[in-house]
């Protein structure tokens, strides 16, 4: 015997006010969902093109004092039109070593804050108060700044203690050295 089909099922019309509660639903979502996307492909593209300039050594330097008083304050693209050969000593300074780790440093080891690629003998500090290319002293070696450390060794008055990271090539010799309280001389 033959089944008997319930075609009045498939007859029927929809509810035109239920297709149109789903397709207000579908068109919401895809714009939530297309959002979404932008914002993860900005975050992604952005910190790209941070790491994309690394042409920032030699800018022009301007009477404008800096937070910390110590230097002046330097503007992009302009190149460095006088130097000035005076020094600052700041005692009892923290300082730091670090080497090219992703659990010391980002996500890219071997690129400063500044942009500069890191090899074997640079001799590299990481500051957050002083400029890109300011040389200092430690224990008599001369270091360049050229990266920077997290924002809460961001304390660059008088009475403040200054903390300051020197690179490493290898883990043992960061290790070695530690930490220490020494003075540091700024050639400003």
């Amino acid at each position: 015997m033959k089944q008997k089909h319930n075609w009045e099922y498939w007859e029927k019309p929809a509810n035109l006010q239920d297709l149109k509660t789903i397709w207000q639903f579908i068109v919401i979502l895809t714009i939530i969902v297309f959002l979404i996307v932008v914002v993860v492909l900005v975050s992604i593209v952005s910190p790209a093109k941070a790491v994309e300039s690394p042409q920032v050594q030699e800018k022009a330097v301007y009477s404008v004092p800096d937070p910390c008083g110590l230097i002046d304050v330097v503007c992009d693209d302009e190149v460095a039109t006088s130097e000035v050969n005076d020094s600052k000593l700041i005692h009892n300074a923290t300082v730091y070593a670090y080497n090219s780790e992703i659990g010391q440093t980002d996500s890219t080891p071997f690129i400063t804050a500044s942009g500069h690629n890191l090899s074997k003998g640079d001799r590299v500090v990481a500051n957050n108060c002083l400029a890109f290319g300011t040389v200092v002293v430690i224990q008599g070696v001369e270091y360049q700044v050229q990266d920077r450390m997290n924002v809460r060794y961001t304390k660059c008055g008088e009475n403040d203690t200054w903390v300051f990271d020197i690179w490493f090539l290898s883990y043992t010799e960061a290790a070695n050295f530690g930490k220490k309280t020494l003075d540091v001389k700024i050639l400003l």
